[in-house]
């Protein structure tokens, strides 16, 4: 009878210590019933772009680039002689800012006044010729006219004038010659610019065929300049 009890005993220990445990695991469960679920960890949203109305106008857009760019002249001459000759004068600076038509050297004109005078007395001869020949042919055609002359003497009269009248025509081109010659010594800016470095000094003999020339101008106003965007 002991043995039954003590059996009896411990069976209703066991039952209440399972029923101990069951009603903790149903107030376990529902407090994770209860908790809030925790929110999911995803990609950062971008938030919404906003919209905006605005009145429609004409001008200039304000979006600009950024970039290295590299200042270009329009153009760049080098100053050369065109004739041959001793400079006599330089008249600018290194680094001046020179304009169009501005007098930047003189060549010693007095070989090109020496030609002038040459070709003038070399026309004036010839001129003084054609005319004498003018006269002669006018005289021939009249004799032609009464029997006196033959007509091979008229022609060879008139080719006569002919000639000189060549000749005129070639002293009044070496005139011309010389005299663009002689403003050829005046040498002037064929552009509007900053000139650089004097290539020749005064008292040098300068050729046309120099390849450095007396200085280069670089123009500045207007001038580009080229971006690789």
């Amino acid at each position: 009878m002991t043995s039954i009890r003590e059996v009896g005993n411990g069976g209703v220990g066991g039952f209440k210590r399972w029923a101990a445990l069951l009603v903790s695991c149903i107030f376990l469960a529902a407090a994770c019933k209860n908790k809030p679920a925790e929110p999911q960890k995803g990609p950062a949203q971008k938030p919404p772009t906003s919209v905006l109305a605005a009145e429609v106008r004409k001008g200039d857009i304000s979006v600009y680039l950024a970039g290295l760019g590299t200042v270009t002249p329009v153009a760049t001459v080098t100053v050369k002689s065109r004739v041959d000759g001793q400079l006599n004068r330089v008249l600018f600076k290194e680094g001046q800012v020179v304009r169009r038509g501005d007098l930047l050297a003189e060549i010693d004109p007095r070989p090109f006044e020496a030609d002038m005078l040459q070709a003038e007395g070399a026309l004036a001869r010839d001129q003084a010729q054609l005319r004498n020949a003018h006269l002669d042919l006018q005289r021939f055609q009249d004799l032609f006219k009464k029997g006196y002359v033959s007509s091979q003497q008229l022609d060879a009269q008139s080719s006569l004038v002919h000639q000189y009248e060549g000749a005129v025509k070639a002293n009044q081109g070496q005139i011309d010659n010389v005299r663009l010659k002689l403003s050829y010594a005046r040498i002037t800016a064929p552009i509007s610019g900053r000139i650089g470095f004097r290539q020749v000094d005064q008292g040098n003999i300068v050729h046309a065929s120099d390849p450095e020339g007396l200085a280069v101008i670089t123009q500045l106003q207007p001038i580009t300049a080229v971006f690789s965007i």
